[in-house]
């Protein structure tokens, strides 16, 4: 089953979430591991970085690349440097990195705020998927005040006839 297209932001900027297989970050030399290669690969494109034991929540800007290609060369590296450092082999991360568009500048600073802990203790970001799904939800309620369109509805395709039994098709 193919994967679902990545969110393309107009602005250019995401709020990415990459998951690792264990308590990756859980050593500091790990996150001075993944800094170092964050400043390597995306450069002044990190906006704000927050460790977890087992994931890393970012801000990022792509480069004229995009978002994927930018984080390809990152993951890389650091699953390369976290195998030679820990004797491990194999996967580092559970599954591709998720990223959500950041659309506006409203959105983009209660990012930062919450990336850089000045977020309320009360704070929605409980989890990287719960982080997703606040972010999704903030930026679809935002979209919603922005003049709803009607949706256009496709006219009915008509129906073909085929002389051929269905298991030849």
């Amino acid at each position: 089953m193919a994967r679902k297209a990545r969110e393309v932001s107009s602005t250019g900027k995401y709020a990415v979430i990459l998951r690792g297989i264990n308590e990756v970050f859980a050593g500091e030399d790990m996150r001075t591991a993944f800094r170092t290669a964050a400043a390597d690969y995306l450069g002044d494109g990190l906006l704000a970085l927050r460790f977890y034991d087992n994931r890393v929540e970012m801000l990022a800007a792509e480069s004229e690349k995009g978002i994927s290609m930018d984080m390809k060369p990152l993951v890389t590296s650091f699953a390369r440097t976290y195998n030679r450092e820990t004797g491990n082999t194999g996967k580092v991360f559970a599954d591709r990195f998720k990223s959500v568009p950041i659309e506006d500048d409203e959105l983009e600073r209660e990012c930062m705020n919450y990336l850089n802990g000045a977020a309320p203790p009360a704070s929605p970001f409980k989890s990287g998927a719960a982080a997703v799904a606040v972010v999704k939800k903030a930026a679809a309620e935002r979209a919603k005040q922005v003049e709803p369109q009607e949706k256009e509805k496709k006219p009915d395709k008509p129906k073909k006839k085929n002389s051929l039994p269905s298991w030849l098709l």
